[in-house]
């Protein structure tokens, strides 16, 4: 009952001929928030594991952490040519397929990793964020008219700072649980963090439908 009814509201205020516009918008936006959260959860993890589990010093964390920024920006140019080739369904779920891809060795490395292993593990999670998220927010504004772009605006940033605070939390949460400092307890928020980015493929098979 609530649906239909939050239908007829939106309908009401956004006027006829507009309500399949606005609820296709709102369907991509909420498939947005599964990649939210582990791009975010993994901007609080990765430093952390990176000084206190990987023996890295702040100076040597911020050029890791330079290098997935690297990634992003690259990929950022190259997802919005193959978004307007191909969708925004297929880029989010190489992107999620990325990110899922470069959770999982977290798991198994011990020590102090080799830099070039961390460097190409984050140049690849830079690329796999940037792609998971931005085609979605792109086919979100497409998918209005010009004059609701402000509403598509607030909806995504909406699902961006929600999205954002409950993958940080969470992570933090799963630290505080298991200790936060041993590799055990990193071990643990990159299992809960593969996990998230797990869900990504599903929303980005509804983007599929839509492309």
């Amino acid at each position: 009952m609530l649906v239909p009814a939050g239908q007829a509201v939106i309908g009401a205020i956004a006027g006829p001929g507009q309500l399949g516009r606005i609820m296709g918008a709102l369907g991509v936006v909420v498939s947005l928030g599964p990649a939210v959260g582990p791009a975010v959860g993994g901007l609080l993890l990765l430093p952390l594991y990176l000084q206190l589990a990987a023996d890295r010093d702040g100076a040597q964390t911020g050029l890791l952490l330079l290098t997935m920024g690297l990634g992003s920006a690259g990929a950022l140019y190259v997802g919005g040519a193959l978004t307007d080739r191909h969708g925004a369904g297929p880029v989010v779920l190489v992107g999620a397929g990325l990110l899922v891809a470069t959770t999982v060795p977290f798991l198994f490395l011990s020590g102090t990793p080799a830099t070039p292993v961390l460097v190409a593990l984050l140049v690849a999670r830079g690329v796999g964020t940037a792609w998971a998220q931005t085609p979605a927010m792109t086919a979100a504004y497409a998918s209005v008219t010009a004059e609701r772009i402000g509403d598509a605006t607030t909806l995504v940033n909406i699902v961006q700072r929600v999205g954002g605070a409950i993958g940080a939390a969470g992570l933090a949460a799963v630290l505080a649980q298991t200790g936060g400092t041993g590799p055990g307890a990193y071990t643990w928020a990159f299992a809960a963090l593969t996990a998230v980015s797990a869900l990504i493929p599903v929303s980005a098979t509804g983007m599929l439908r839509r492309s």
